[in-house]
């Protein structure tokens, strides 16, 4: 099952749908499903619906847990109702979650579900051609200088 940002390492590391519907069943959640329709940046979502529509994962219901309701055998530590609800769907189906959260990680296996980051979970995966984006200390993609509204362009400022 795969967690939104999962969506985001396909996209930008250019990994090659196709690879991965070979060698997997893929899930998701109407949760993650709203998320990648609520990218706020027009032209991103476009992208990562996009690769939604050519993996064309099999979308199951999303368990609605009830606030504050302790899962699994002590108290909950996943973090809000979008995560909780996640986890149950995996449990429900038998999946593992395939996320670069690193606490949703910590947490579904606290709650005795299977996490798998995507470096791990797509490391092996064919790439598409052309080079993926760099990364940041953050481990998300940099934006290239010269992208945007320059085109590539050197900025002219005025008095300088």
């Amino acid at each position: 099952m795969l967690d939104a940002n999962a969506f985001d390492y396909l996209l930008d590391e250019r990994v090659d749908p196709r690879a991965l519907c070979a060698v997997a069943d893929v899930y998701i959640t109407d949760v993650q499903h709203g998320e990648l329709l609520a990218v706020p940046d027009a032209r991103r979502r476009r992208r990562l619906i996009g690769v939604l529509s050519q993996i064309d994962p099999t979308v199951r219901p999303a368990d609605a847990p009830v606030p504050g309701a302790p899962s699994g055998a002590g108290a909950c530590s996943l973090r809000d109702l979008k995560d909780r609800a996640i986890a149950a769907a995996a449990r429900r189906e038998r999946c593992t979650v395939v996320t670069d959260d690193l606490a949703f990680r910590q947490a579904l296996l606290a709650e005795g579900a299977a996490g798998l980051s995507c470096a791990d979970a797509f490391g092996m995966l064919t790439r598409l051609p052309g080079p993926a984006r760099p990364a940041g200390p953050s481990g998300r993609p940099v934006r290239r200088r010269g992208t945007g509204r320059s085109r590539g362009r050197p900025r002219i400022r005025p008095g300088g």
